[in-house]
């Protein structure tokens, strides 16, 4: 917590995260809940992990009232339909592996993308275009529609207009 806290006052941050829970590490939201409280003093929105069911982090985000995205997403969109009809947003990638659903589900004013590239030998360049090809199909859009959707949605995100 003094980390993210020294992080906060000597940097310019636009979120805090990637921060929250993994069902192979407990149940102990606790850190996380410190992280969102910190967010929401410095009025940030919070880029979330979840693996597994986690009811608590959404209740944690909405009691704090901050804005939130769950992040690297795939798979069955009622995994993440609570935190879409809560007002949050959903970031799909960096891959969907022929799996369209959660890119058909997401409300398109909630739709994100990314790559959840670690470092350049990812390839982030590559990955990115693939994956907005693939959600443009999926939602019968053009690219260049996808992507001014997904600009406006960020900007959204980190409450900027």
């Amino acid at each position: 917590e003094d980390q993210l806290r020294y992080g906060l006052d000597h940097y310019t941050p636009v979120a805090v995260g990637e921060l929250g829970w993994d069902h192979r590490g407990g149940a102990d939201l606790s850190q996380a809940i410190a992280q969102i409280t910190l967010a929401k003093a410095r009025q940030l929105p919070v880029i979330l992990h979840r693996v597994g069911h986690c009811p608590e982090l959404l209740q944690a985000v909405q009691s704090h009232g901050v804005r939130a995205q769950l992040h690297r997403c795939t798979g069955r969109p009622q995994r993440f339909q609570d935190y879409w009809e809560a007002g949050h947003f959903i970031s799909i990638g960096p891959e969907l592996r022929g799996d369209l659903r959660l890119a058909q589900a997401v409300p398109a004013g909630q739709i994100l993308l990314e790559t959840d590239a670690e470092s350049e030998a990812d390839a982030p360049w590559l990955t990115l275009p693939r994956l907005y090809e693939e959600v443009a199909h999926a939602r019968g859009l053009s690219v260049n529609t996808l992507v001014a959707q997904v600009e406006k949605n960020y900007a959204a995100f980190l409450g900027r207009p």
